[in-house]
């Protein structure tokens, strides 16, 4: 009797091993269905990202005029001079280093700010 038991167990899989492949399904399911990506494991080339791609940063005003509008465009990103909420100061954004973003700093507007530059 004891033989015929033990052969039953080895023909049917254990119930905690089923569990823990079914737990491992679901997380994988829900990796695949929350997952932000639209591809798994593929390299994306998009052309006009890549074209505006900089590995240095780069100031469209390096002298930092207040009078003049500029950016800074540092790989994928561009940071552009703004005014302040009540107009009066401008936040302007210079290159650091030729590998780092500077800290905006705030300059005072004697006769306003608008559109990023003062007037």
């Amino acid at each position: 009797m004891a033989r015929a038991l033990k052969q039953k167990l080895e023909r049917r899989p254990p119930i905690v091993a089923l569990g823990v492949l079914v737990v491992i399904a679901l997380f994988g399911l829900t990796v695949l269905f929350f997952n932000e990506s639209t591809t798994v494991g593929a390299v994306i080339y998009d052309k006009e990202k890549a074209d505006s791609y900089r590995a240095y940063c780069f100031n469209t005003d390096p002298e930092l005029k207040f009078e003049v509008k500029g950016s800074v465009h540092y790989q994928n990103f561009v940071y552009h001079d703004r005014c302040s909420r009540n107009d009066k100061y401008l936040y302007q954004v210079y290159c650091a280093s030729s590998q780092r973003v500077g800290t905006t700093f705030k300059y005072h507007c004697p006769n306003g700010c608008r559109e990023g530059v003062c007037v």
